[in-house]
């Protein structure tokens, strides 16, 4: 079995204890800043109140960056593809 860590994160000002691999421990804590920071701009907008509702607010703004960073992924990947395929039909005609 493999050794995890007990990792302390604040978010709005509450501490989360987490248990992380300790080669996760980095990603974990640049997890939470970047969590941490778009909590406080929800907070400060004054729109949404509740620790939880902002909590909530926070991860689906970025559940939906990370799907628009994927789909674009894709949708460059398969362009490349087309471009390769362009490319070689045209090689193959000249």
């Amino acid at each position: 079995m493999s050794q995890r860590d007990s990792v302390v994160i604040q978010l709005l000002g509450r501490e989360y204890r987490i248990a992380s691999q300790p080669d996760e421990v980095n990603m974990l804590h640049q997890s939470a800043n970047l969590l941490q920071q778009r909590m406080q701009t929800i907070e400060a907008s004054g729109k949404v109140t509740g620790t939880e509702r902002i909590a909530v607010m926070a991860a689906l703004n970025l559940a939906h960056e990370l799907l628009q960073a994927q789909t674009l992924s894709s949708a460059d990947e398969r362009i490349q593809a087309l471009n390769t395929n362009v490319t070689n039909a045209l090689n193959h005609t000249l």
